[in-house]
C-alpha cells in the first residue's frame, strides 16, 4: 500500500509560514552580503542619476544645437538604472537560493550570476511592468493578479537559465492555483519593509534637520544620510529578493516535488 503512494501525494504543501521563515532567515543570514551587492548596484544607480542632475547645465546648453541630446542622455541613464536594478535582483536571487540550499554564495559569485542574467531580467521587468500597468488601468485587482502571476519570473530566469519569454511563462505556470497564498506571503514582507522604511525615514528627517542647522559636523552627517538612503534601497532589494526566492523554491516543491538542492544544482 505504501509503495503505491504516488509522488504527487507526498509533495510538501505551500505554507505561508514556511515561506516567511525562509525569507527572513535568508535575509538576515546574508544581511551584509546583500548590503554589499545592493550598495554596488546603487552606486551605479546614483551615478546614473548624477549624470542627469549634475550635467543638466551641459545638456541644456547643447540641446539648442541638438534637441536629441537631452532625451538621449535621459534614456541612457534610465537604461543604466534598469540594468543596475536587474543585476541587484538577479544577484540576490542567486544568493538566496544558494542559502536555502545550505550553501554560502560569495559576493563575487552573486554579482557574476546577476550580470549573466541581467538582459533577460531587464526585458522581463519591462514586460511585467507594462502588463501590470494595463491591468491596473481597468481595476486594481487585475493588476495585482497579473503581478502575482509573474512574481517569480526573476528566480525562474536565474535558477533555470531561461530567456525572458520562457521566464514569464514559467512564473505563470508555477503560480497557477497558489496566487492568494503567494499574495499573503508578500503582504507580510511588504508590511515589514514599510515599517523599516518608516523608521529609517524618521531617522533621515532627524539627521537632515540637524545637517541643515549647519555646524562642523554637517559633512559627516551628509555621508551618514547617504548611507542610510542606500540602506533603505538595499532593504527593499534584499528582503523582496529573499521573499521571491523563497516563494519560488516552495512553489516548485509544492507543484513538482523539487527540492531546493536540485534547484540550486544548476548553479554548480
Amino acid at each position: 500500500m505504501t509503495d503505491s503512494v504516488s509522488a504527487e501525494s507526498v509533495k510538501p504543501e505551500f505554507r505561508i509560514g514556511e515561506v516567511l521563515s525562509q525569507t527572513f532567515g535568508t535575509y538576515f543570514g546574508n544581511f551584509f552580503k546583500f548590503l554589499v551587492v545592493s550598495f554596488i548596484g546603487y552606486v551605479v544607480i546614483i551615478g546614473g542619476v548624477g549624470l542627469i542632475t549634475g550635467s543638466g547645465l551641459m545638456i541644456s546648453q547643447s540641446a539648442a544645437a541638438n534637441p536629441l541630446v537631452a532625451p538621449g542622455q535621459f534614456f541612457l541613464n534610465f537604461l543604466l538604472m534598469m540594468v543596475a536594478a536587474a543585476v541587484i535582483q538577479a544577484s540576490i536571487t542567486f544568493g538566496a537560493v544558494e542559502h536555502q540550499a545550505g550553501r554560502a554564495a560569495s559576493v563575487v559569485g552573486m554579482m557574476k550570476a546577476g550580470v549573466r542574467s541581467a538582459i533577460p531580467v531587464v526585458l522581463a521587468t519591462v514586460v511585467m511592468s507594462v502588463f501590470v500597468f494595463i491591468g491596473s488601468i481597468f481595476l486594481l485587482v487585475p493588476g495585482i493578479i497579473i503581478w502575482l502571476m509573474l512574481s517569480v519570473t526573476v528566480p525562474a530566469i536565474v535558477s533555470e537559465k531561461l530567456g525572458m519569454a520562457d521566464g514569464l511563462k514559467r512564473s505563470q505556470d508555477l503560480t497557477t492555483g497558489f496566487k492568494w497564498q503567494v499574495f499573503g506571503a508578500f503582504i507580510v514582507v511588504m508590511i515589514a519593509i514599510w515599517l523599516f522604511q518608516i523608521f529609517l525615514g524618521m531617522l533621515l528627517v532627524g539627521l537632515g534637520t540637524t545637517a541643515s542647522a549647519g555646524g562642523s559636523g554637517g559633512s559627516a552627517l551628509a555621508v551618514v544620510i547617504m548611507i542610510i538612503s542606500i540602506a533603505m534601497g538595499s532593504l527593499v532589494y534584499g528582503l523582496m529578493g529573499s521573499a521571491v526566492a523563497a516563494v519560488y523554491t516552495n512553489l516548485r516543491a509544492a507543484k513538482e516535488g523539487t527540492s531546493v538542492d536540485e534547484i540550486a544544482s544548476v548553479f554548480a
